[in-house]
């Protein structure tokens, strides 16, 4: 009698315990309430989380060279990354650092350039153009003959990005930038296509 007794127990206890386990497992798969804000009239669902304003980006592209260059050279090539900070829905700051490499006739020039730039992106369905300006700096390495110099820089451009969907873009874009060295004021014509993401 008292294995009978104590085998229903057990029973008992398997049961509950499985009902347990099974309303634990149910709540949380249950979905949270929505936060709500009230206006007034009526009470409105707020979105869970905030939009990070943060984004990364990267890119590669040709370099032509326009103006007080070196004859011997032609045509460059590099890349830019950089970091956004979004300000609103149209305007963001960037931070960018870039790469390019300038060479020809045996010579080469190494170009790395430090910029903070304000975008502004015009509002568009899948694709958004927008337009950039900011100053910097310039470093030059010329090889062979191992020169180098620190310079002030700038640029502006325009492009236009293509929405992929979630937080990623493609972008294509045209500069034009300005090196001042103590000398002359060199110019160049970036183009520059990449991916940035939303973080």
């Amino acid at each position: 009698m008292k294995k009978v007794i104590l085998g229903c127990l057990a029973i008992s206890l398997f049961i509950s315990a499985g009902a347990w386990a099974d309303t634990l497992y149910a709540s949380s798969k249950r979905p949270k309430a929505a936060k709500t804000v009230d206006t007034g009239s009526e009470t409105t669902a707020a979105p869970d989380t905030e939009e990070s304003p943060w984004s990364i980006g990267f890119g590669t592209g040709p370099d032509l060279v326009d103006s007080n260059w070196d004859p011997n050279y032609l045509v460059g090539g590099g890349g830019v990354e950089f970091i956004g900070y979004k300000l609103d829905k149209n305007l963001s700051l960037r931070g960018e650092a870039d790469q390019w490499i300038f060479t020809g006739g045996g010579f080469s020039d190494t170009n790395p350039r430090f910029l903070l730039e304000v975008k502004y992106t015009f509002e568009g369905q899948g694709w958004q153009p927008y337009i950039l300006a900011g100053p910097g700096f310039a470093l030059q390495y010329g090889s062979p003959s191992g020169e180098s110099t620190s310079n002030a820089d700038a640029l502006a451009g325009v492009g236009a990005q293509l929405d992929l969907g979630g937080k990623s873009h493609l972008f294509l874009e045209a500069r034009y930038n300005l090196t001042l060295t103590q000398d002359v004021t060199l110019g160049d014509v970036p183009i520059v296509a990449g991916i940035w993401v939303g973080l």
